[in-house]
């Protein structure tokens, strides 16, 4: 109950609530010492855990493996990158079957999320070793690093691709906003229609 109750208040309205709603006065000292304990119980387990993969009906034609960074400020630290990554199963029309997620951390250089993502990927090309594998990042050189040993096909995510397609853009016609709208336009036409 404090566990759900932490993931979406600050640790002052936990406190509040559990006063009001269930008659227990707890200092907010107390919810963060509780939260970090249970957080070390489930470091201690969790390399053990492992997805249980769907059984599913529908045969698996292509594996999406996504992988992502993002930037977190630690105040005494600087920054450290935390990771994110999913693996998506399609069936042969393109349909969404199922979603594994990993995650990890902020660590200097990702090493155990790089890990948690090659375990997942290599279990399931254990059960699906024909289905076409499929990378999608943005430009971070480890994502591509890591894409390029695990799928045979790599795709810039779209968000990317249109920063970098307005860079180019404007690049080509500097001096002409209209000329550079023009060729952003017509070339995400083409991306679509692919």
């Amino acid at each position: 109950m404090v566990s759900n109750k932490y993931a979406t208040m600050p640790s002052t309205r936990v406190s509040a609530d559990l006063a009001d709603n269930h008659g227990r006065k707890v200092a907010r000292s107390y919810l963060q010492n509780l939260s970090e304990a249970v957080g070390k119980c489930v470091q201690a387990v969790e390399s053990r855990w492992h997805y249980a993969p769907p059984e599913l009906i529908e045969e698996v034609a292509t594996v999406g493996i996504g992988v992502d960074g993002a930037n977190i400020f630690f105040c005494q630290e600087g920054y450290r990158e935390t990771m994110a990554g999913t693996i998506s199963l399609y069936d042969a029309k393109g349909e969404h079957l199922h979603t594994i997620y990993q995650a990890a951390p902020p660590e200097y250089f990702n090493a155990t999320f790089w890990e948690r993502m090659t375990k997942e990927i290599y279990d399931i090309k254990k059960l699906y070793p024909e289905a076409n594998y499929v990378g999608i990042a943005d430009g971070a050189k480890d994502n591509w690093s890591f894409l390029d040993s695990h799928t045979s096909t790599q795709i810039l995510d779209f968000y990317h691709t249109t920063v970098y397609l307005e860079a180019f853009a404007a690049a080509a016609h500097p001096r002409n906003k209209d000329l550079q709208q023009t060729y952003i336009r017509r070339t995400m036409s083409q991306v679509e229609a692919y």
